[in-house]
């Protein structure tokens, strides 16, 4: 890369240099020792490595693959299994199944980090070790380009999956499902950061992680209507629970009614009744759900940040 050429070059010059001074060697290895406590600018970083990812996807297909096609085959998936709902009383329970495997993007999103990230750590590993850049450029150029990515797949999935069922398909349950979808997957790539660079095996995060985000889908609300005390602390600082609720306050409004069915043992008559059943009526609205999913990836990414920081310190003194 540029950054990398113009960082090497210079380095040379300078040893060369320093080999032909008196010093001799010291006055090399002296002017190495400076030359890799001058990092290239952020602003310079974050553009070369802007250019450097998006010339990868360009060359590796399977990165673009990684990113994007896991999810929307997921949701290709998810519509022949469910689709048509409609507003019979076992269709109740085919919705809240549905909405259910939506949050599931967030293990989904952490295997997409395991295909990309490690190599992308290690990278940074070796470049930061020499002093090309500091962490922050590359934090940020690798958000900006997940961000990116992570939008339009979940645009295109959430249509794909309120469109082709029959959930409702307004404008604002629409929008509503890909902000969860969204949050999802950008948690699901915190998550992977944080494991990924707490560890070099595979192996044992995966493990790590199937049991960590198996865990907050079954708490978040569809399938555990009530916890104990503690396990419901606890799940206030899950991103699953607060896009359990914002699926299920918009895609269960009152106004949406279903049919009697006299051989049913149950009677949902309207969105407030499933609300009610699912033990989350009077937990908050759509818009105030979807602040909490934020302030969670907000949460959730810095603490990435700073678990990857700790690595990379880490290295820089072995």
């Amino acid at each position: 890369t540029a950054l990398r050429s113009q960082y090497v070059s210079a380095t040379a010059a300078e040893a060369a240099t320093a080999a032909h001074a008196p010093a001799g060697e010291e006055s090399a290895l002296a002017l190495l020792k400076t030359s890799k406590s001058i990092a290239c600018p952020w602003h310079r970083a974050v553009s070369i490595l802007l250019q450097r990812a998006w010339l990868n996807f360009w060359r590796q297909p399977r990165l673009a693959w990684a990113r994007c096609g896991q999810i929307i085959v997921y949701a290709l998936i998810l519509v022949p299994v469910y689709a048509p709902l409609g507003r019979s009383q076992a269709s109740v329970t085919s919705r809240i199944g549905l909405l259910y495997q939506a949050l599931g993007v967030l293990f989904a999103a952490t295997l997409n980090n395991l295909a990309i990230f490690p190599a992308e750590r290690d990278v940074l590993l070796r470049e930061a070790g020499n002093g090309l850049y500091r962490l922050v450029p590359f934090f940020l150029a690798y958000t900006l380009v997940e961000v990116l990515l992570e939008g339009l797949t979940a645009l295109a999935a959430s249509l794909i999956i309120v469109q082709s069922t029959g959930l409702l398909s307004g404008a604002g349950p629409q929008l509503a499902f890909a902000a969860v979808l969204f949050g999802c997957l950008f948690n699901g790539e915190s998550i992977g950061i944080m494991l990924n660079s707490a560890t070099t095996n595979p192996g044992f995060s995966v493990n790590i992680i199937n049991a960590f985000c198996a865990t907050l889908q079954v708490l978040a609300g569809f399938m555990a209507t009530s916890l104990p005390w503690p396990l419901d602390a606890l799940n206030h600082l899950s991103p699953q629970m607060y896009a359990c609720r914002v699926l299920a306050a918009s895609q269960f409004p009152p106004d949406l009614t279903f049919d009697f069915d006299p051989a049913s043992a149950t009677h949902l008559r309207n969105g407030t009744d499933v609300l009610d059943m699912l033990g989350l009526s009077g937990k908050g609205g759509v818009l105030q759900n979807l602040g909490g999913l934020a302030a969670c990836c907000v949460a959730y990414r810095t603490l990435s940040f700073f678990v990857l920081q700790h690595r990379v310190r880490r290295d820089a003194r072995m």
